[in-house]
């Protein structure tokens, strides 16, 4: 990890653009315990030292320029000059006062200088305001990220899973049951269930304490991702609310030197966009951070997601299986069923994600071949081993909906059917009728609609009392 003092002193001269005189001044105004007394010299030389300037050398310059011109797009590659975001259109002016080179572009010594690409042109950050307000977000991502990998947070278990400790498994399903409760909640939106909705949104609020002092490394992309969802909604004042809220717990619940705190104190004047252009591009730098310390196998790319689903439909989420065929994507979940253990909860994900990504890919039929396998898998266990874990349970519950929706679009109701009813059993089995659930819900809702289709009344009247039975009790 860099020396504690470096992230300080790039904020300040970096960020803030303070100079070395403003930077003099502060720290000999300090208390006594904090107090720095240097000559401006002198800071220019421990800044130097630390690698930390404000300029770009003429070799970055001309790598940068180099890296700009392979993308089409000004803002469709974002450069880290010493951790801090840089401004392109500002890369591009100096770059114009070098003139013509046909040398040597290899990265420059002087400090470490990335690039990351992403899938769209994002624009927006021309905006002073907003790209000033998203290099701060990034240089805190930057800070939690290097903090909680120093201190152990986020470190690898018996078999080399980052992040998966008791605590951070049971931070992560606090964030996952949030969005969830909103995404239910503006569904029922959408269909003019206002009851409903409200009563979803009431539970949701009563857990932000829970999202604020969570310390897994899926927090910051999850709130971003529901804050979108939100927007994309046109559900701003929800949103507005839920921002306040969040940066009020988090001004008492966190210190205030606390990075996570620095991030929700961006997240308040974060103007997000239609697309998702925020929530992408931060959960690709927030994946470059992770892969800088974890790597890029099968492993890294789970404990990075620990999610079989993607928030945001962008961002590179399936990127272990994009242009797989399918007896590849088979070699990989043999690699999980023999690394990870065949009903372990990583080996299920990595399962699952492959089934999300068969459907998002319209491979319908591969999809039900594999999918079959994972959903005989759990279901033939005997009662007691899947009581045995909950995460088991609801694995095959998913398991099953992924199933009937790819058997229901082939045409398959009466398999279709099954499989929705062998989800809800699932739940039913650890979870009580009365307890909202997403799955149950979601497998309910096609089964709804499947008896609509068949023209079976008291198959639908039972699928609707038992939805119904949940959201009088959320």
């Amino acid at each position: 990890m860099p020396d504690k003092s470096y992230f300080v002193f790039t904020y300040f001269y970096r960020i803030e653009n303070w100079t070395l005189e403003e930077i003099k001044a502060f720290f000999e105004g300090q208390p006594p315990e904090y107090q720095i007394k240097l000559t401006a010299y002198q800071w220019k030389t421990r800044l130097g030292e630390l690698k930390i300037f404000k300029n770009l050398s003429p070799e970055e310059k001309i790598y940068i320029r180099a890296k700009l011109a392979e993308k089409k797009g000004t803002w469709s590659r974002l450069f880290f000059v010493g951790d801090v975001l840089f401004e392109n259109p500002e890369i591009e002016n100096l770059c114009k006062r070098i003139g013509p080179f046909d040398g040597h572009t290899g990265p420059p010594g002087r400090r470490e200088v990335v690039f990351i690409d992403l899938p769209f042109d994002f624009d927006r950050l021309k905006q002073p305001y907003e790209f000033r307000n998203f290099q701060l977000l990034l240089f805190n991502a930057r800070i939690h990220f290097e903090d909680c990998f120093a201190r152990g947070i986020w470190a690898p278990d018996h078999q080399g899973l980052y992040g998966r400790s008791p605590t951070l498994q049971l931070e992560l399903k606090k964030l996952t049951r949030q969005h969830n409760l909103i995404f239910d909640a503006l569904k029922k939106f959408k269909v003019k269930d206002e009851p409903s909705a409200q009563a979803l949104l009431l539970t949701a609020r009563s857990s932000y304490s829970e999202i604020v002092n969570n310390t897994h490394h899926r927090q910051f992309p999850d709130i971003l991702a529901i804050l979108f969802m939100l927007h994309r909604a046109g559900k701003y004042e929800f949103q507005q609310s839920m921002r306040d809220n969040l940066l009020t717990l988090a001004r008492t619940l966190l210190p205030e030197n606390d990075p996570r705190r620095g991030m929700f104190e961006c997240l308040e004047q974060l103007r997000l966009d239609e697309i998702g252009h925020y929530y992408s591009t931060f959960n690709t730098y927030c994946r470059h951070l992770w892969g800088q310390k974890v790597g890029d196998d099968y492993k890294a790319y789970y404990s990075f997601h620990q999610a079989s689903f993607p928030r945001v439909p962008q961002g590179g989420f399936y990127s272990i299986y994009e242009g797989k065929s399918i007896y590849q994507i088979r070699s990989i979940l043999a690699w999980s069923d023999t690394s990870l253990g065949m009903y372990s909860p990583e080996t299920s994900c990595l399962w699952l994600t492959a089934l999300n990504y068969l459907w998002d890919e319209g491979k319908t039929q591969d999809l039900i071949s594999v999918g079959r396998l994972l959903c005989q898998r759990i279901v033939s266990l005997e009662l007691h081993r899947r009581l045995e874990s909950q995460q088991l349970n609801l694995d095959g519950s998913v398991a099953c909906f992924l199933l009937g929706r790819a058997e229901e679009a082939d045409g398959r109701l009466g398999d279709a059917q099954d499989n929705y009813f062998c989800a809800v059993n699932l739940r039913n089995e650890i979870i009580a009728s009365e307890t909202w659930d997403p799955i149950r819900v979601a497998s309910l809702e096609r089964l709804l609609l499947l008896s609509l289709r068949v023209g079976d009344s008291s198959a639908w009247e039972r699928w609707d009392a038992m939805l119904k039975r949940m959201y009088n009790s959320s």
